[in-house]
């Protein structure tokens, strides 16, 4: 397996998280592997085998072919990987995918959406000219090319909301909903109904999906030394967090741990490493 990831430049950081590059040539076929939700949307340019999606959710599955938007999730999803793997991904923030759409992002919650829908070639435009690509270098200035011309006007974002965001994330999702209202000076019901607009989920939702990531991270780094490290995470007692960690994982911690993960569990530690929410 071959993963890799690119910054995107400078005066995009605003709205992409970062760009990355998957390759595979040797996966077995038929393999499934759980990836968790980490606060992003994602656009997904699907440039080698089709494979298999299904939402842990609501088990609707369907296969991607080509070039696919992924909502915000609060939910795991499975994929079952192809023996040939090739995709190149952007991690949208959080507010951004409302704006370079123009749509209500609770309509893309957990949820796929193909970018032949919205009638707009530059997606396949885009996939086309990184394909022909001779290095990752050229393709990632595609890339930057390619959202400076969907950015060349600042994009408004909701202030109230982004402030929210900051103060989930500043606290690796241990935020006091209460707290967060009464800093903003507004009801929680507004404050929800805002944040669904512009994100996708609610901010309790959001602030799950951020302390999970957060919780793995610490369980990859910590769970042989501390087994009780949990408890820093707010949970009152195992059983909690074993139950928080099988709801997304799909197993408890010690099985997970014994299984020594899979593709999922790299590319995760490793997007960890970079990540900016």
């Amino acid at each position: 397996m071959y993963y890799k990831v690119l910054a995107p430049h400078p005066d995009l950081r605003s709205y992409i998280g970062c760009y990355w590059i998957l390759k595979t040539d040797a996966t077995p076929i038929g393999r499934e592997e759980v990836i968790i939700p980490d606060g992003y949307a994602e656009i997904i340019l699907n440039l080698g085998t089709a494979y298999s999606w299904k939402s842990t959710a609501n088990q609707t599955a369907c296969l991607i072919k080509d070039t696919h938007i992924v909502g915000q999730r609060n939910v795991s999803v499975s994929v079952k990987l192809p023996s040939y793997l090739y995709q190149i991904g952007i991690k949208i923030k959080p507010q951004a995918m409302h704006c370079l759409l123009n749509l209500p992002a609770i309509q893309l919650s957990n949820h796929l959406l193909h970018t032949n829908d919205l009638s707009d070639p530059t997606f396949s435009h885009l996939a086309d000219k990184l394909f022909a690509a001779a290095t990752e270098h050229e393709q990632k200035l595609w890339l930057d090319e390619y959202f400076f011309r969907k950015l060349k006007s600042h994009l408004a974002t909701d202030a109230v909301t982004g402030y929210a965001i900051h103060y989930i994330t500043a606290r690796k999702g241990l935020a006091r909903m209460d707290e967060l209202k009464n800093t903003l000076g507004i009801d929680y019901r507004t404050l929800e109904r805002r944040f669904k607009t512009t994100v996708g989920l609610t901010p309790k939702e959001f602030a799950r999906v951020i302390r999970f990531k957060n919780v793995y991270k610490a369980f990859r780094k910590n769970q042989a030394k501390d087994n009780a490290y949990f408890l820093d995470w707010g949970y009152y007692d195992q059983s909690h967090y074993i139950k928080e960690f099988n709801f997304f994982m799909g197993n408890t911690p010690t099985a997970y741990q014994a299984e020594k993960g899979g593709m999922s569990d790299a590319i995760l530690r490793k997007g960890l490493e970079k990540a900016i929410l």
